[in-house]
C-alpha cells in the first residue's frame, strides 16, 4: 500500500496523544493502532476515512501525494500548456490506498495544477445526462466548494466514488443527483460520514 504509516506517529505526538488515546479516537484497541503505526497492519478504507475525518486531516495528509508523471519528452507543451498524466480511480479503496488503476494524460496550465488533480472513472447514470456510465472527470482536490458545485465524494463504508452537485449550510451538506431515479442524500456538516475529494473540472464523454 501507499500509506506512509510513520505519518500517524507524526500525527499522533504533534497532537499530545498516547497511543491509547489515539486509538480510542479511531474506536479500536492500544495493540491494533500499534501495529498500524509500525506498518505491520494495513488499514482498511474505511479506518482510513475515518482516521482523516476524526483528526480534520485531508487524504494527502495521511497518505501523501500521489507521484505524478512527467510530461511527455517530445510534447512538453501544447499551446502553452503542459501535458501531464494524473491517476484514474474509480473506487474509493483505491483512492485512499492511493493505488490508482489507470493513467490519463491531460493539459494543465501549470505542473502544480497538474499535481492538485486527478481523474474520476464514472460508475452508473446518477449525474445523466450530463454525466455518464465511464466517463472520466477531472477532479481538482480541494474541500470547499460553492453550492451548486458538482464535487467528487467518498461515503462511509461505501465503495464507490460518489458524484453529485453539492449544496450547504450551516449544519448539512446535501447530495443531489440529477437523474430523478437516485435519491438526494444530506449529512450533518463534518460528522465523519463523508470525505470531500474535489470539485469537477472537466468531463470527457465515452462513445460507446
Amino acid at each position: 500500500m501507499a500509506i506512509d504509516y510513520s505519518k500517524l506517529k507524526e500525527i499522533r505526538t504533534k497532537m499530545g496523544l498516547s497511543q491509547q488515546e489515539m486509538a480510542a479516537k479511531l474506536g479500536i484497541n492500544r495493540r491494533t493502532y500499534s501495529a498500524y503505526e509500525t506498518g505491520d497492519r494495513n488499514m482498511g478504507s474505511s479506518l482510513i476515512l475515518k482516521v482523516c475525518q476524526t483528526l480534520g486531516l485531508s487524504s494527502d495528509e495521511l497518505l501523501g501525494n500521489y507521484k505524478i508523471a512527467e510530461p511527455f519528452e517530445d510534447l512538453r507543451t501544447i499551446r502553452g500548456l503542459t501535458l501531464s498524466v494524473i491517476p484514474v480511480f474509480s473506487t474509493s479503496e483505491q483512492f485512499l490506498n492511493n493505488e490508482p488503476e489507470d493513467q490519463y494524460p491531460a493539459l494543465f496550465d501549470t505542473h502544480a495544477e497538474a499535481h492538485e488533480t486527478i481523474a474520476v472513472k464514472v460508475a452508473g447514470d446518477s449525474m445523466a445526462p450530463k454525466i455518464d456510465d465511464k466517463d472520466i472527470l477531472t477532479v481538482r482536490k480541494q474541500k470547499q466548494f460553492r453550492n451548486g458545485d458538482i464535487i467528487a465524494v467518498i461515503l462511509k463504508d461505501k465503495k464507490g466514488i460518489f458524484i453529485r452537485r453539492a449544496y450547504k449550510n450551516i449544519k448539512t451538506i446535501s447530495l443531489e443527483p440529477i437523474n430523478s431515479e437516485y435519491d438526494s442524500m444530506e449529512f450533518e456538516r463534518d460528522n465523519g460520514d463523508y470525505l470531500i475529494i474535489g470539485i469537477v473540472k472537466t468531463i470527457l464523454k465515452t462513445i460507446n
